[in-house]
């Protein structure tokens, strides 16, 4: 049976991230959540904790892995692992290294909606399921609107438990 795996830099976790999971495990049976980007999270300068730019990644690795634990918790997924990798270059040693991390799956198939992710997936011969995004979820979208405080417009895009993370993670 082939293995599912999601990889991505999930900044944050959010309700679409969640929908593709219950779809991998509800056609799989099982699920494989790859952390990507196990790097320190990227701080604006002046030492605040949001960046103002959506494309960068504001959480930790440990804040992203407990984001989704906790994601998964709340919306009931039990058949889902969770491994983590370092960003690398797009020469395909990165996808070997996802590949590692999800224990080297005999029939893996990648599920993502990146451009860059599933061109280095084919060109290793590797099973592609494209991801649509969910329409009025946007991981940038939810970035900016974190930075600038607007929790009535982000938080109804995560679960609460994600929430209560990222609450808990802007006030540090």
């Amino acid at each position: 049976m082939p293995t599912p795996i999601f990889p991505g830099h999930f900044q944050p976790w959010h309700n679409g991230h969640t929908m593709v999971v219950k779809g991998m495990v509800r056609a799989h049976g099982s699920a494989v959540i790859v952390i990507c980007g196990a790097q320190p999270s990227h701080e604006k300068s002046g030492g605040g904790r949001m960046c103002h730019d959506a494309t960068c990644d504001p959480f930790t690795l440990e804040e992203r892995r407990e984001m989704v634990s906790a994601a998964l918790l709340d919306a009931d997924i039990l058949d889902a692992t969770i491994v983590t990798v370092k960003d690398g270059p797009s020469d395909g040693g990165w996808i070997q290294e996802v590949l590692e991390a999800a224990g080297h799956p005999a029939e893996p198939v990648i599920w993502s909606g990146n451009a860059v992710v599933k061109e280095l997936a084919q060109k290793k011969g590797i099973a592609v399921q494209n991801i649509s995004p969910v329409p009025g979820i946007n991981g940038a979208e939810i970035r900016q609107w974190i930075s600038v405080g607007k929790k009535d417009d982000w938080s109804k895009k995560v679960s609460e438990s994600v929430a209560d993370i990222i609450h808990r993670v802007m006030r540090r």
